[in-house]
């Protein structure tokens, strides 16, 4: 995502939205991959905060997970608002980058 980011100062092809395409897979799948750990931590951690099974050192890992995870999630976040934000060449290739957003923000697996 940051070399897509700042390699293209401006989207003037669809390469340039084949390339937008691959790099929204790639962070996709790096989504799917890295959920269960952020998602599994707060979980974990609700869960065994609820029962009374959560100790010290249990409560020190879980928030240390839980806050990893949310710097590295607001550092895709911001990248992804950059890449949405590059200009394109024309209308048709606008309407086109438009979908692959829709596509990439608001389904798991759809494809482009």
């Amino acid at each position: 995502m940051v070399a897509f980011s700042s390699q293209f100062k401006q989207i003037s092809s669809f390469e340039d939205i084949e390339e937008m395409i691959n790099m929204a897979k790639i962070q996709r799948s790096f989504v799917i991959f890295t959920l269960p750990f952020g998602g599994g931590a707060v979980l974990l951690y609700l869960y065994y905060g609820l029962t009374g099974l959560l100790q010290t050192r249990d409560l020190v890992v879980m928030v240390v997970l839980i806050v990893i995870n949310s710097h590295f999630t607001k550092k895709v976040k911001e990248l992804e608002k950059s890449i949405t934000e590059i200009p394109t060449a024309n209308d048709e290739l606008e309407k086109k980058k438009q979908h692959v957003i829709h596509i990439w923000h608001k389904t798991l697996f759809g494809d482009f």
